[in-house]
């Protein structure tokens, strides 16, 4: 399993995944999920769950975010499906 990046965000897809897991990261360190939490992200891959890590940046308009990273994760499992 390799990571690969769709649309900002770093996906990783077992052969046969059981579910998607989308990752956000904390506050500090948002911008690098796939980075700082990659032995976890790993684990869950080769359990059987697709990954997808999306960084973002911190800005106190929570509600922007929460938009584009929605916006994100929807053209991801869009890009996932036809692939």
């Amino acid at each position: 399993m390799e990571w690969q990046e769709i649309s900002g965000s770093f996906v990783l897809i077992p052969k046969s995944p059981i579910a998607v897991i989308h990752f956000i990261g904390g506050a500090f360190i948002g911008s690098i999920p796939n980075f700082t939490y990659r032995w976890l992200l790993e684990a869950l891959a080769k359990k059987g769950y697709a990954v997808i890590a999306t960084p973002f940046v911190i800005t106190l308009d929570h509600l922007a975010i929460s938009h584009d990273l929605l916006n994100r994760f929807e053209n991801i499992l869009k890009s996932i499906k036809n692939n």
